[in-house]
Parts: structure tokens; C-alpha cells; sequence
């Protein structure tokens, strides 16, 4: 059993748990609350896929599961322009800027120096749609914003998921196509307003049982895949699958 204090930049799982609904930084819920299993979801990678550390200086090899690398996460699994800036901000000198890292880390992918458009990632997506069996494909090969997430908040007032509720284990996918980056301001704006983004019609959104992703850039750049802040970069050819109800949890969060 954990208690979380949300001392954080992100603090996506407190804020999506209702740990932060009063003033009191989680200690009400240490005191008060109960046991909740943390639901996980499971991704699954092809053989050369590497964890990034040191400011993407070192790789690492991912725990192997079944025979292939994989990572278990509680939060969230993105490609695109997410996974992009939680990269790109996750250096000496972002962090000294808090939860305002971000922020400017988009603004640089959105916005680039030479004044071209954001890069459209290129690649495959098939979904699991919940309660189906058969995969089935997003009809578009080019995408800025591919987010899974098991949560409704990634940061206070930014509601990614608006469904979600708190640890109900429902993985929800969002995503959109190529969009300059005032268009994807604008969509993004929408989840600073208690989730409105997910009304636009440029934007999917919906419950899934599983993703999977089988890229197609030749620049390891474009294949970092963010899973609970962690970066993994995907060899190139390669695919990664996001499996919800991944096995029973190994950790209970105190909630109210």
C-alpha cells in the first residue's frame, strides 16, 4: 500500500485518483482513505526497443516478458507530439522550470525555428476496440497525437480523459491526424476547459482494449514512445502493442 504526496511537476496519478480535491496535499486520503488497486496496462515492443536515460546518453534493455521487451505502466503510453516534448523537456535545463517545462518544450515542436510545420509521425495504428476481437486500423498514416491513458488528468486542470473516473481501469485512446501548431493549440486548449477537446471532430476518442503501433520513420527521433515519463525509443521497422488489464496490480494506492 502507497500514499502518494503530490510534490511533483505532473502528479497525473494524484490528481486522477481524487487525492488532490482539497488543500490538504494528500494527507487527508493517508489518513482517511483506502486501498484501491492501481490498474496497469501492459506494452509489449519488438526485439531492439531501448529505455533512454541520461538525457537519452545511455540505453538501456527493457525487462523481458514472454519472450519481448516490455514495460507495465499505471498512467499513460504516447507517440507523437506528447512523448516528443516529455522527452525533449527531460533535461538539466527544463527541469529547473517545474511543470512549465512542458509548455516550453511544445512550443518548440509546435512552432519550429525554421518556421515549417510540427513533424507529421508516420506509422500504422490498430486498435482492439473493447469487447472486439479482431484488430482494426486507423484509416491515416501520418498522425501528431496518439495518447492511451488510464487516467483523466495528466497535470491539475489538464483533463486529457474526460471519462475517466478515478482507478476504474478503462483504457481510453486519443488521437488526431497532421495539424499546423495553431490547430493543435487550439485542440489543446480544449483540455485546459474540463476536457472540451475530446467535442472536436478532428479528434478520436474512445475506450479501447488494446493499440499498437508499427512505425515508419527512418529518424530515431520520431520513434520515442513516452510510457509513465519513461522513453522508449523503437528500432526502426519495429511495433509496439498496449494491452489494458494487464494481470492484477502489485500496488494499492490510499484513496478516499
Amino acid at each position: 500500500n502507497i500514499a502518494i504526496l503530490p510534490l511533483g511537476t505532473g502528479n497525473a496519478m494524484a490528481h486522477s485518483s481524487g487525492v488532490t480535491k482539497d488543500k490538504t496535499l494528500g494527507l487527508s486520503s493517508l489518513i482517511r482513505g483506502s486501498p484501491k488497486e492501481i490498474p496497469l496496462f501492459r506494452a509489449t515492443f519488438s526485439p531492439g526497443a531501448r529505455i533512454l536515460a541520461n538525457e537519452a546518453r545511455e540505453e538501456l534493455e527493457l525487462p523481458i516478458y514472454n519472450n519481448a521487451p516490455t514495460c507495465h505502466g499505471a498512467v499513460v503510453c504516447s507517440w507523437g507530439l506528447h512523448a516528443g516534448l516529455v522527452a525533449d523537456s527531460d533535461t538539466a535545463h527544463y527541469r529547473q522550470f517545474g511543470s512549465q517545462r512542458f509548455q516550453m518544450a511544445a512550443k518548440e515542436a509546435l512552432y519550429p525555428g525554421d518556421g515549417s510545420l510540427p513533424h507529421h509521425y508516420r506509422g500504422k495504428i490498430s486498435i482492439l476496440r473493447s469487447g472486439e476481437t479482431e484488430w482494426q486500423s486507423i484509416d491515416r498514416t501520418e498522425h501528431s497525437y496518439i495518447l492511451a491513458t488510464l487516467v483523466s488528468h495528466l497535470e491539475s486542470g489538464f483533463c486529457i480523459s474526460p471519462s475517466s473516473q478515478p482507478l476504474d481501469g478503462k483504457l481510453r485512446l486519443l488521437h488526431f491526424g497532421p495539424m499546423s501548431g495553431d490547430e493543435v493549440m487550439k485542440i489543446m486548449t480544449g483540455a485546459y476547459q474540463g476536457g472540451k477537446h475530446v467535442e472536436d471532430p478532428q479528434v478520436g476518442y474512445e475506450t479501447i482494449d488494446g493499440l499498437r503501433i508499427e512505425f515508419d520513420e527512418q529518424d530515431a527521433r520520431w520513434r520515442r514512445i513516452c510510457i509513465d515519463g519513461k522513453i522508449v525509443r523503437v528500432e526502426q521497422g519495429g511495433c509496439v502493442e498496449v494491452r489494458s488489464g494487464a494481470g492484477k496490480g502489485v500496488v494499492d494506492l490510499i484513496a478516499m
